[in-house]
């Protein structure tokens, strides 16, 4: 097994934080403009205890920051917040972008038989961020997620009007703020009456069959922006497809359609050239994929490393 080495911590990893957790508060106490020599360093001591256990031959590449295009410019020093998102203008992007590439050099020097890799979320930002001495591209593609939303709108009597986007919010009173599309994410998933499961199954199922071609045209389109921004470099998506917050909607799953996509999606990165890929982002052990399609999992493994 190889492994891609990443972390999210001014994305989603201080969610988790209790309030007042010396944790978060000294890695938050790292200004901008320091965070990609600090997080340099911790990744040279995590790779110091891989190589000595000659455990460094597995790993795929190293990006400093998952989604370094939006992230960790725009996390200040209390969290995220929409309201007051820092506006990043082009000095300061060249700065970031000097500091990423001596946080790279750094590395290299260090440790010359890894590549490091920049992951971007497919948003923008790309080709002004991006160092010059990044080794692999790392991109997100989304394309299938909107149609949960597209399908839960056209619904209001699914959810039950109980567990608001403030209620979530207020759970985590005298933490950090996460980014706010993730509280209305969370409220609503645990909103749903799932009473209503076999529709909702049913009626994504419809969603997508009416709109195959539109999801389609968005996956290649993501790929086709995304070989340019890469420009030369070897190329993996490493999430994509759908994010779904709840492990009780199991359409995917059970779809054919859903499965007929991820074949075809493998296809058409395959005929690309593109060096790596996920199946999909929600596929570990606790996902109830893990389980009940775990031979269309290694089927699709199969397929996508043949040839």
């Amino acid at each position: 097994m190889y492994v891609i080495l990443s972390q999210w911590y001014f994305l989603h990893t201080y969610w988790f934080h209790k309030e007042g957790d010396p944790i978060a508060d000294e890695i938050f106490a790292i200004p901008a403009h320091e965070r990609f020599a600090a997080f340099a360093k911790f990744w040279h001591y995590i790779l110091l205890e891989l190589e000595k256990k000659e455990l460094d031959d597995r790993i795929v590449f190293v990006e400093l920051f998952n989604e370094v295009n939006d992230h960790p410019y725009q996390c200040g020093v209390t969290g995220w917040d929409h309201n007051v998102k820092r506006i990043v203008g082009a000095e300061e992007t060249a700065q970031f972008r000097q500091e990423h590439t001596d946080a790279i050099d750094f590395l290299r020097d260090r440790h010359p038989q890894i590549l490091f890799g920049y992951d971007s979320d497919n948003s923008g930002m790309t080709s002004t961020c991006m160092p010059e001495n990044v080794d692999v591209f790392n991109f997100h593609s989304y394309f299938l997620w909107g149609a949960y939303d597209r399908t839960y709108a056209k619904h209001p009597e699914w959810f039950k009007g109980e567990i608001t986007r403030e209620i979530v919010k207020s759970s985590r009173a005298g933490r950090r703020p996460a980014s706010d599309d993730w509280y209305v994410r969370v409220a609503q998933h645990n909103d749903i009456d799932y009473s209503y499961l076999d529709e909702i199954e049913k009626e994504l199922e419809k969603h997508y069959i009416e709109n195959r071609d539109h999801y389609l045209a968005l996956m290649r389109s993501a790929l086709s922006n995304n070989i340019k921004a890469a420009n030369g470099r070897p190329i993996v998506c490493g999430e994509g497809v759908s994010y779904i917050c709840s492990k009780l909607i199991l359409w995917e799953e059970h779809s054919e359609s859903y499965w007929e996509l991820i074949r075809e999606m493998l296809e058409t990165y395959k005929a690309a050239g593109i060096w790596g890929s996920v199946i999909r982002t929600c596929m570990g052990p606790e996902d109830p994929c893990w389980e009940l399609n775990k031979d269309k999992i290694l089927e699709l493994n199969k397929f996508f490393l043949e040839d």
